[in-house]
């Protein structure tokens, strides 16, 4: 009876949780060279930091088709770049301006910087869809 009682409280739980699945597009590659790499954030204090979800793709075609399971339902930002040379960074010139390609979600973009997090978060409660393009 014991074991019933566990079962039914953690089946409550996670189904109050809900899973949604993100499929990210991302286009505007100038060649299918390297890696894209992507990552979601769920909280403000870790944009452009670390991430909560991370993807590494390969680039074919001039496009990359990303999709994120089980994500619990809530608030995101998604940041991207293309790791031409697959040295796992964003490589930046000497007064470090990025010289990959990189995008966010909602294609936010920033004003002497990166966009914030609320420019670029995104809501995620059920399954969802979104296209990137890369500046």
């Amino acid at each position: 009876m014991r074991n019933l009682i566990f079962f039914i409280i953690l089946s409550f739980a996670m189904s109050s949780k809900a899973q949604n699945k993100l499929t990210i597009e991302v286009n505007g590659f100038n060649n299918d060279k390297g890696q894209l790499i992507l990552g979601i954030c769920d909280k403000e204090v870790q944009f452009l930091k670390e991430f909560t979800y991370k993807k590494i793709e390969k680039i074919t075609n001039g496009k990359v088709l990303v999709v994120f399971d089980n994500i619990p339902s809530g608030e995101y930002a998604v940041s991207l770049f293309h790791d031409e040379n697959n040295n796992n960074n964003l490589d930046t010139n000497e007064y470090g301006m990025p010289i990959e390609k990189f995008g966010f979600s909602n294609n936010a973009k920033g004003k002497f910087g990166p966009p914030k997090y609320n420019d670029a978060k995104i809501s995620i409660n059920q399954n969802t869809e979104i296209k990137i393009s890369l500046n």
